[in-house]
């Protein structure tokens, strides 16, 4: 699992957290005079209402991905809770559009390799290359396209749980940039999760993204010039692919365009954040931070967060 972020630039430690990170030791000293930053890994968690409500940090506020998870959040805890979407803070410069890529594929499905991501819903897409990483519990493998993760041994079957002597190796962030560079789209077909860093990295690479209708904060970075809302039925999967690629080749889908509003929501959900821990930081102790330094700090997930 991902570390947590402890940024200890300042006076007060300030503590990046997942709910999955509750049980990391490195956190527990900064428990009474550290500000800490939550956010769940799954739409509405528990996880996040067990944590805030032991009463373990002292000063601990949540970052919720939608207004609805905002409305939810407050309902259950009395500590602060922010609007601020988790795939805010993946890295552009490394999740970004390769101008030298040739299209190769219809789609890209970049999820752990488990049921809930739906991706048979695919299977009639003429051309998927699969990336992804494994669900140590139980792994759905893809019986369709291209799977680079296991070197082209390919196991013939959907369901494992031993994932000994599978031939999986698992990707770096530039290869999987690479295959969605030469991908027309990017598909996403899980109903509920959380904020889905793949569908937002999609989009920074410039890909208009094929979803069905979801729930969990990666929608609302979706608008009609970045993405088509599917129905969960194959047929018509393939026409929206179809019609993406028309899109892209007449225009209404501008790869410059989709990455730039991602990055213009982004920076909005950015500065949400440092003003929030600007404020607090001169609440808690008094302490007056550099703003554009604090922001800095805030920026990016750490380099072990960008599998999320």
């Amino acid at each position: 699992m991902p570390k947590p972020k402890i940024i200890t630039d300042f006076k007060t430690p300030i503590i990046r957290m997942r709910d999955y990170n509750v049980n990391n030791n490195d956190m527990l000293e900064y428990a009474d005079n550290g500000l800490f930053c939550l956010t769940g890994s799954w739409y509405c968690a528990q996880t996040v209402i067990n944590i805030v409500n032991t009463k373990k940090y002292k000063n601990i506020f949540v970052c919720a991905n939608t207004e609805e998870e905002k409305d939810f959040y407050e309902s259950k805890i009395d500590e602060d809770v922010i609007l601020c979407n988790n795939n805010s803070f993946i890295n552009e410069n490394i999740y970004k559009i390769l101008d030298n890529e040739e299209k190769k594929y219809d789609m890209i499905i970049n999820s752990r390799f488990s049921g809930y991501k739906n991706t048979n819903f695919a299977n009639l897409v003429t051309n998927v290359v699969h990336v992804g990483y494994l669900d140590d519990k139980k792994t759905k493998i893809p019986n369709f396209g291209y799977l680079p993760n296991f070197n082209g041994n390919i196991p013939n079957i959907r369901y494992t749980t031993n994932l000994k002597d599978i031939g999986y190796k698992y990707l770096i962030p530039e290869e999987i940039i690479k295959y969605a560079n030469q991908s027309y789209t990017g598909g996403i077909f899980s109903s509920k999760e959380g904020t889905c860093m793949a569908s937002s990295e999609y989009l920074l690479c410039g890909l208009p993204v094929i979803s069905v209708k979801s729930i969990g904060g990666r929608d609302i970075w979706y608008n009609e010039k970045n993405s088509i809302i599917c129905r969960n039925n194959k047929d018509d999967i393939v026409k929206c692919v179809n019609i993406a690629k028309e899109k892209i080749k007449n225009g209404e889908f501008d790869s410059k365009l989709i990455r730039q509003m991602h990055l213009d929501q982004m920076d909005i959900n950015r500065n949400i954040l440092t003003d929030y821990i600007y404020d607090k930081l001169i609440d808690m102790k008094n302490e007056n931070v550099d703003k554009n330094k604090l922001k800095e700090t805030l920026l990016y997930h750490d380099n072990n967060d960008l599998f999320i």
